[in-house]
């Protein structure tokens, strides 16, 4: 939810259209939603691509797709079908710290600060470093 990106913040607007009346809640697609989200996002894109639901067909157009996610581009590493995605670490601060702008839900309670990103590169292990024999 706090991800400072355009992507990010046209899903928010988008997911708040939908669901306006949702409880406090459910009010945001944050954490593991918000990961589903992108995933499913992209397993379509990829089903489109592929043409077919068939798993062979899918695997073959998943092997090196990339897809813009709302932290940013990721890539699914053909030779062992890991994700490559940039990282961020945020600061918990307590309410009072959080700026109004990223507060969750509006309830008082620890939260994380703005994120700092760590780009793909810095977070992926060289492929002979991986232990995969397949990317070596």
């Amino acid at each position: 939810m706090t991800i400072d990106t355009p992507e990010n913040k046209a899903r928010l607007q988008e997911w708040r259209t939908h669901y306006p009346d949702a409880p406090v809640s459910y009010r945001y697609p944050d954490g593991a939603c918000g990961r589903a989200v992108n995933a499913v996002l992209w397993a379509g894109d990829v089903i489109n691509r592929a043409g077919s639901l068939d798993t062979d067909k899918i695997i073959k157009a998943w092997e090196g797709a990339k897809f813009k996610s709302v932290w940013g581009e990721v890539e699914m590493r053909a030779c062992d079908h890991q994700i490559q995605t940039p990282g961020f670490v945020s600061e918990i601060l307590e309410p009072d710290k959080i700026p109004a702008d990223i507060r969750y839900w509006g309830m008082d309670i620890p939260y994380i600060g703005r994120p700092t990103r760590i780009s793909l590169q810095d977070m992926s292990a060289p492929l002979t470093e991986t232990g995969n024999k397949h990317c070596a």
